[in-house]
Formats: structure tokens, sequence, C-alpha cells
């Protein structure tokens, strides 16, 4: 089976199984969100990240909407405007229950990098390998047994 991963610059990370071969996604992001896509098989392998960012459209219902996320579980970063290529990158999370699994993830490329955090730390730290001037995402999941939980 493959999955659909949708990040939201700002917003929930969601991961959604879209099947084996006729695949189907229906979008529970609110319109206007900001989505970096990716595809990723059943051992996690990435299928690479969508070129472009893509703004969701209203639709005529919102009841597949997913609900508020929780204001107390948040990612800050150390660096906000332009991450220069070979610059350490500070990723902190609050809230929630680790452990916590960090994705960085970048436009247009085939590589999305996936770390946890030890257990009793809430920072990671990633050095930027990514080309100037493209688009970076940090992105934050809880794990649990081993499953990523986004």
């Amino acid at each position: 089976p493959y999955y659909l991963i949708a990040y939201e610059l700002g917003g929930v990370t969601t991961v959604t199984p879209v099947g084996s071969t006729s695949l189907s996604w229906q979008v529970t992001h609110r319109p206007g969100a900001q989505l970096m896509l990716t595809m990723a098989d059943a051992n996690g392998n990435a299928g690479g990240v969508d070129p472009y960012i893509r703004t969701v459209a209203p639709g005529s219902s919102s009841t597949c909407q997913m609900p508020t996320p929780d204001p107390s579980f948040v990612m800050t970063a150390n660096v906000t405007g332009t991450l220069q290529t070979c610059q350490p990158w500070g990723l902190s999370i609050q809230g929630g229950t680790p452990p916590y699994g960090v994705t960085v993830a970048r436009l247009n490329t085939s590589v999305v990098t996936n770390m946890t955090v030890p257990l009793g730390d809430d920072i990671v730290t990633y050095i930027n390998r990514a080309e100037p001037l493209g688009v970076i995402l940090g992105g934050f999941c809880l794990l649990s047994h081993n499953e990523w939980k986004c």
C-alpha cells in the first residue's frame, strides 16, 4: 500500500493510506491551507516531494475537516527566514508526549529526512543540505510503538 503525506505549512501533518493501485485521497485540511505533498510506500520509502506548494480550495462540505490541533503542542525553529546550506537548524518541540519524530522535507526532492528525538530531549538539530533558495519544512509526530502518529 501507499501513503500520501501532507505537510501543512504552519499546521498539522497528515498521513493517509491511499491504496495500492487506484490511489485516492480526501483532503481534510482547511480551505486556504498550503500543503507540501509526498508519497511513501509501506516500507517508508519516499516517492519524492511535489515541486509545488498546493493550496486547498473550498469544497461543498466541511464535515471531513480535521479538528483544530492542540495549540500547546508546537514546534519552533531557531531560523525562520533564510536557512543557508550547511547551517544548523534547531527544531524544538513543546507539549505532547514523547518520544517525538521529526521530519524535514523540501520541495522537488526525492529525499525526506526522518529523525527520532531521543527520550528526554525536546530539540533536534538538522544540518541543512538543501540547495540555496529552496523551500524546506520541519514537521513533528508522536512516536508510538514504532509508528508515526502525525
